[in-house]
């Protein structure tokens, strides 16, 4: 049985690259706010200073979330990597996809393990529906990698 490999943890990292742009466009305005306050309030106006300090503090925020959404991804890359992950191998069973309006997540079972995922939920794994060019389908025989509900590797059995 030869497999193809569809989705791999260590190849599609677009969750950290999301966060990072996230931060970088935080970063980017809050320095335009505190760099030229004068664009959004009077001189001399105490304003100025409030706006700095929330400025300041967003800036702050955001590094935080930004930390905590890369060590999540981080520590579930190395698991995956050391192979610390689960295998559920099988047939696709109770297939029912996310509808293109994108208001339920596409689930499906293999060997007894349920699956459910989102293209509007960003999460480290596979999260690619069938509305949106996804490969999973009711009868395909598949080997998915996981750890707790997210789908680190996902592969297809060739015909």
């Amino acid at each position: 049985m030869e497999f193809e490999l569809v989705f791999d943890l260590t190849r599609d990292r677009t969750v950290v690259l999301e966060a990072l742009a996230g931060a970088a466009l935080v970063a980017a305005l809050l320095v335009i706010i505190i760099r030229y306050p004068r664009w959004f309030c009077d001189p001399g106006h105490e304003l100025i200073v409030r706006r700095r300090a929330v400025a300041i503090a967003a800036l702050v925020f955001a590094a935080v979330v930004l930390a905590v959404i890369s060590d999540a991804s981080n520590r579930t890359v190395q698991r995956y990597v050391r192979g610390d992950f689960e295998t559920a191998e099988g047939y696709v069973e109770d297939f029912r996809p996310m509808p293109a309006t994108g208001h339920q997540r596409e689930r499906f079972s293999v060997a007894g393990r349920t699956f459910a995922y989102s293209d509007f939920v960003r999460s480290d794994g596979f999260n690619q529906t069938r509305a949106h060019g996804g490969p999973i389908e009711g009868g395909l025989y598949v080997r998915v990698g996981y750890i707790g509900d997210t789908i680190v590797r996902l592969e297809i059995r060739q015909p």
